[in-house]
């Protein structure tokens, strides 16, 4: 299990659960899925299994809660786990026709 570092955070965090997608090209593009934990108006937390994630690095995100674009701010692993935090740079709200689902 992951130690709670919450007690750090400046902004009032949610408890959030569900699939996150996120994606980004390092020349080569990468498709990783993972796991909401919290969110709040400006960020959000997620668990996955690709540690190779870089802190500053830009990735486009889409959850049930909304999609757009993300900077890494932080990462922790521990084991064979990843804990990432995201700044939202860019917001959209998903559409009808959005989904979770890859395109193959």
């Amino acid at each position: 299990m992951l130690p709670d570092y919450s007690e750090q955070r400046n902004e009032h965090r949610f408890r959030a659960e569900g699939q996150v997608l996120f994606s980004f090209d390092d020349p080569l593009r990468h498709e990783v899925t993972g796991w909401l934990r919290d969110q709040s108006s400006s960020g959000f937390r997620v668990t996955h299994e690709y540690p190779a994630l870089a802190s500053g690095q830009v990735v486009k995100f889409q959850h049930l809660l909304a999609s757009g674009e993300a900077k890494v701010v932080w990462n922790r692993i521990v084991g064979a786990v990843t804990e990432s935090g995201f700044i939202i740079l860019r917001l959209q709200q998903p559409t009808s026709s959005e989904g979770l689902s890859r395109n193959t």
